[in-house]
């Protein structure tokens, strides 16, 4: 679902994932080889956590990245991903706006714009950009899972568990821990508390460190009295 903040690693997938244009010969470096040197870099100084003399100046080196290669969209993509990590929701919005204006189908910038337009609480335009988006790339299963959070937030339970199924089906299996939890908290808007435990629990066990899972399933087995879950073998 569409969380307030983007998990490290998340943030860096993110990035790394925008780096997957064709280089432009009329830059010298490409700017795809740039930025994706830059963001190997960066994941190395940041490790799991944002901290460090180094990653702060390796972020602020790609948050140029723009002004040298204005038509370049991954970079911009990865600038804007860096600004909301700042808490820059304006500057963000911005980059993506280009971004989107040179590439309208490119994966991180439609949904991280959708997460600004959701969390700014204009789930209308969210929805409305995740919908036109699945539309035109059917296969995006990143689209059809941050379509099914916006659908749970807007209380279409039916239509979220639509799209996360489209999303399991079409999704990474090393994502399958962040499907799992979405599927938790339908199975607890239907009542299902049994269910959402059990979802909760897969989740927990596939990401230890993702604490959300972890206090829904507390909240599951303790305040509702339910037995927790058998481990995954």
């Amino acid at each position: 679902m569409l969380r307030r903040k983007l998990a490290v690693p998340a943030l860096l997938a993110l990035l790394l994932g925008s780096a997957c244009l064709t280089p432009d010969p009329e830059y010298s470096p490409p700017p795809d080889a740039e930025l994706e040197s830059l963001l190997d870099r960066l994941a190395a100084e940041r490790g799991e956590e944002f901290a460090g003399e180094g990653a702060a100046g390796l972020a602020a080196e790609i948050e140029r990245l723009p002004f040298r290669q204005p038509d370049h969209a991954a970079s911009l993509v990865a600038a804007a991903a860096l600004a909301y990590d700042r808490g820059d929701a304006v500057a963000a919005q911005r980059r993506l706006d280009r971004a989107l204006a040179l590439d309208p189908l490119d994966d991180s910038a439609v949904l991280l714009r959708a997460r600004l337009a959701a969390e700014a609480g204009n789930l209308p335009l969210a929805r409305r950009m995740l919908e036109q988006h699945v539309e035109l790339r059917p296969d995006s299963a990143r689209g059809h899972e941050a379509l099914a959070g916006v659908a749970y937030l807007d209380g279409e339970l039916a239509l979220a568990t639509r799209e996360l199924e489209l999303a399991e089906r079409l999704g990474d299996p090393g994502d399958r821990w962040r499907r799992a939890y979405a599927q938790g908290l339908l199975a607890e808007a239907r009542g299902d508390a049994g269910e959402a435990a059990r979802l909760y629990a897969e989740c927990a066990d596939l990401r230890p460190d993702y604490e959300p899972a972890g206090r829904r399933l507390r909240f599951a087995t303790e305040a509702l009295g339910l037995e927790p879950p058998a481990p995954r073998p």
